[in-house]
């Protein structure tokens, strides 16, 4: 494990209040746990009762919540259940958002899932910048003016887009004559751009000596900071601490299509020194300023960060190419969106018990009556004969 002291002065040393996210590459169902346990003291997990400073993450629901068994294992070690395919307006990410708020450690993997192919899934899910730059304004402002459902994203991207289409369009706050801001769909471009001039850059430069310059430049700025001005008023002191890492061998570990884990493996983690972006995060800090343009930034710095610890680690195994599959191959392993909606599934189910409970008893009723039918003609019928044999006996007295 490479650069541990800065994961573990960051977990265990955190001034309480200030949260903690860390963040990683993801390239196996153990990941997380198995992974974040076995890098830190155990004393940590054990004493999680009375010091509650374990890590939130969030889990696929057909995957850690298929059964009530699951759902309660997982539930009981801050793991919370997110829905692909749902977007970031959900539950789960919300209250991830809180607990980053409060000052608590959230563990995430910017990927969005796991990668077979032994490099980083790029682009970064700029989720991770949403749940950075909400949490910031909860601390400031709270949760008034923050994107929280797909009607105040699509309100955004209307005002944006208005906003784009009127270059005169003046801040009210400073006077000046603004930048608009960029439409979601231009920022990521924007980004993107960025990232693949950096990298023509680094192809066209070529060579052992490029390589050792830029090997010993990612090594060297895991520790450098932000040189970005910062405005004054900005207080960065209670800002959540982002400290990435990258790790490679766990696919060796857990291999796609594997039951159980292989042991004797040797799995390196790199972990890089905490992120400073205050120019970035001061955004945040701002009422209303938590947009999708500053999360796409958010997540772009760490990818910047993720990449350069990924050089200092050993290559992760290809695994589609070691079992001579294709991505494809691995979507078709994943279940319908009819069976991954567990909530749909569970309203379904409900729906049958309640149905099949009132046919029981629609069947219980129907027997008691005939039950009740049939008393009441046995008691009408020996009645009958009982006034039969009174007026006989009558009959036969009187002569």
């Amino acid at each position: 494990m490479i650069n541990a002291r800065a994961l573990h002065e960051a977990v265990l040393a955190r001034v309480s209040g200030r949260g903690l996210i860390t963040v990683s590459n993801h390239t196996s169902t153990l990941d997380d746990p198995m992974l974040v346990s076995s890098i830190l003291p155990w004393s940590l997990f054990t004493h999680e009762h009375v010091t509650g400073r374990n890590r939130w993450t969030l889990c696929a629901k057909e995957v850690c919540f298929k059964n009530q068994f699951y759902a309660d294992f997982f539930r009981s070690g801050k793991t919370l259940p997110v829905e692909r395919g749902a977007g970031l307006m959900q539950p789960a990410i919300h209250h991830m958002t809180r607990q980053l708020a409060r000052g608590d450690w959230i563990h995430l993997f910017p990927e969005g899932r796991i990668v077979y192919r032994g490099n980083l899934g790029l682009p970064l899910r700029w989720g991770v910048g949403k749940v950075i730059c909400d949490a910031i304004h909860m601390q400031t402002h709270g949760e008034d003016g923050l994107i929280q459902s797909h009607d105040d994203l699509a309100k955004f991207q209307q005002a944006t887009t208005h906003t784009a289409t009127n270059p005169n369009t003046t801040s009210t706050n400073s006077g000046n004559t603004d930048q608009p801001k960029p439409h979601m769909g231009e920022a990521r471009l924007h980004h993107q751009r960025i990232e693949d001039s950096q990298r023509e850059t680094e192809n066209a430069s070529g060579g052992e000596n490029a390589s050792s310059s830029s090997s010993s430049s990612s090594s060297s700025s895991i520790t450098t900071t932000s040189t970005s001005p910062v405005r004054k008023e900005c207080s960065s002191g209670s800002f959540p601490v982002i400290v990435p890492f990258h790790h490679a061998g766990m696919g060796d570990v857990m291999p796609l299509k594997s039951i159980y884990p292989r042991v004797g493996k040797k799995v390196t983690v790199v972990v890089g020194d905490p992120l400073v972006m205050d120019d970035v995060l001061c955004k945040c800090a701002v009422k209303g300023g938590s947009t999708p343009d500053v999360w796409m930034e958010i997540a772009s710095r760490i990818e910047q960060r993720m990449v350069q610890l990924e050089r200092m680690a050993p290559q992760n195994t290809d695994q589609l190419t070691k079992l001579g599959l294709t991505e494809a191959d691995v979507l078709k392993r994943r279940p319908k969106p009819s069976y991954a909606n567990l909530a749909t599934r569970w309203r379904d189910a409900k729906h049958r018990a309640i149905e099949k409970a009132k046919t029981k008893l629609q069947k219980v009723k129907e027997r008691m009556g005939a039950a009740g039918g049939g008393s009441s003609d046995h008691k009408s019928s020996s009645s009958k004969s009982n006034n039969n044999n009174s007026s006989s006996s009558s009959s036969s007295s009187s002569t």
